[in-house]
């Protein structure tokens, strides 16, 4: 049954792992080292933690930029142990022939158990199936550097073996007490009484299904455009009780083998004694498993990769806009001070006085036969008006009230210059993939077309065109800037 299962959830990430190719999806690997304890109590003591180790191999699957769902399937390995200081007493046990006390009749006894620095370590495999909510943040212009939250639960199904075994340097004494006699007898190897060192018990444990909260909080390192480095802490909490059950009627820890109620020949001391373990006896109530550790996987990004453009990063983007606003200003310099060079020098004499003043009086004359070229044509600012952006919300191609006022002044410039059309173009930040982007900056630029035809413009003086997210205004580094990303550029056209 527990293999049943553990293909079949295999199976099914494998299913989903296909289909969700086209969805930013990851696929993860991980190997874990920590503390970890079976945690039950003896002697009202906590167990002690041991060196515990696992890996997983699961999915990630992020809806945005931020928040996503893991799943995997993976192999846990706990180790624990405890102390034990006790007596036990069992009344009423015979005395076959009075092997013991020379009684030909023989006699009833109490056999009495003695336990002292008594350590029994478990180690027991856990298949976990976890399932967790994912958050992640990234940071720098190349986002080489991030980290990650996740929070969820976690299947427990023990599997291969629950091992427990009893330490070297443990003490049990076996003594017989003859209420008849008054008689107590401590030291009879050969009757099995005694102390014993060392003596070797070890034997498997029963648990049943559990269910642990889980959490994880680490750091990313990007290694490629595909492959992660996940560096991280975790903890897992059994809040299920995991104990199964006494492996016997008697739930003892210690005592008489099954149907061993009378005294046998025993060639070292303890003999027809039957040892449960701390887990499967009566003096454990819970086992609740807890793990504090850290982690160390890598994460590879599964579907396609972006092109180059999209790909490229924001520092190398906003290093180009740097260097062409720089150069731009440098040539608005150059220009102006040789423009004053030039000024300076035609000033010296009267001849170049003469040939400055022809020089503007031309100038002039252009201007004006400029300016009646341009009559029935926008002025620079009405020019401004008509390329005033339109802002869209998130995944959204709905006009805002705000952006209707905007689209009524292009409405009244374009109603005054007949001649002119204009190029409407949708853009998207960079959130989703091409197949989302390109078809909602059409829709953006559209649904403004349908508004300049509502009122008055004729269709044929209106080009629609989708940019997607190629044509930024500002860097996709941040919200606020996505922001300014998400909206409709205007271009004015003429025959």
């Amino acid at each position: 049954m527990r293999k049943k299962i553990s293909l079949t959830i295999i199976a099914l990430m494998l299913i989903i792992t296909i289909h969700a190719q086209e969805k930013g999806l990851y696929i993860t690997g991980a190997g874990h080292l920590g503390g970890t304890s079976l945690g039950y109590k003896v002697d009202d003591t906590w167990s002690k933690f041991g060196l515990g180790y696992g890996g997983t191999i699961g999915i990630q699957y992020f809806f945005n930029y931020n928040w996503g769902i893991a799943g995997g399937v993976g192999l846990s390995c706990y180790k624990s142990s405890a102390k034990y200081n006790g007596e036990f007493t069992y009344e009423g046990l015979y005395d076959l022939d009075g092997l013991v006390t020379g009684d030909p009749m023989g006699e009833y006894y109490n056999l009495q158990l003695g336990l002292g620095n008594w350590k029994e370590t478990q180690k027991a495999y856990f298949l976990e199936i976890p399932i967790m909510a994912m958050y992640q943040k990234k940071w720098g212009l190349k986002q080489s550097v991030g980290m990650y939250f996740g929070l969820g639960v976690k299947l427990q199904l023990p599997i291969i073996s629950q091992e427990y075994e009893v330490n070297k340097g443990s003490e049990l004494s076996v003594s017989g007490y003859y209420p008849q006699s008054d008689l107590t007898i401590d030291d009879l190897p050969a009757r099995g009484f005694g102390k014993t060192i060392e003596s070797g018990y070890k034997g498997d444990m029963d648990l049943k299904l559990g269910l642990a909260g889980t959490a994880e909080l680490g750091l990313l390192f990007r290694l490629s455009s595909r492959v992660d480095l996940t560096l991280g802490a975790y903890v897992d909490y059994g809040f299920l009780n995991m104990k199964k059950g006494n492996k016997t009627e008697q739930e003892y820890l210690i005592g008489p083998n099954e149907g061993a109620n009378t005294i046998h020949p025993a060639s070292y001391v303890g003999d027809n004694l039957q040892y449960n373990g701390y887990v499967n006896s009566s003096i454990v109530d819970r086992v609740n498993p807890l793990s504090i550790g850290g982690k160390l996987g890598i994460r590879v990004k599964l579907g396609k990769i972006e092109d180059r453009r999209k790909a490229m990063s924001e520092e190398a983007e906003q290093q180009v806009l740097i260097a062409q606003d720089q150069q731009k200003k440098q040539d608005t310099m150059f220009q102006s001070l040789k423009r004053i060079e030039n000024l300076l020098d035609r000033l010296v004499n009267k001849d170049e006085m003469d040939k400055l003043i022809t020089y503007l009086d031309a100038q002039k004359e252009k201007e004006q036969e400029k300016s009646k070229e341009q009559e029935g044509r926008p002025t620079a600012d009405e020019k401004r008006s008509l390329k005033e952006h339109v802002f869209f919300d998130l995944n959204s191609s709905k006009l805002r009230p705000a952006s209707k006022e905007v689209l009524d002044r292009k409405v009244s410039l374009l109603t005054r210059y007949p001649e002119a059309k204009i190029r409407v173009l949708g853009n998207t930040c960079n959130r989703g993939s091409e197949r989302i982007n390109i078809p909602l900056g059409l829709k953006r630029a559209e649904e403004v077309k349908k508004y300049l035809i509502a009122n008055g413009i004729e269709a044929s003086r209106i080009i629609a065109i989708s940019q997607s997210d190629y044509n930024p205004m500002l860097p996709n580094s941040n919200e606020e800037n996505r922001a300014f990303n998400r909206r409709v550029d205007f271009e004015v056209i003429y025959e």
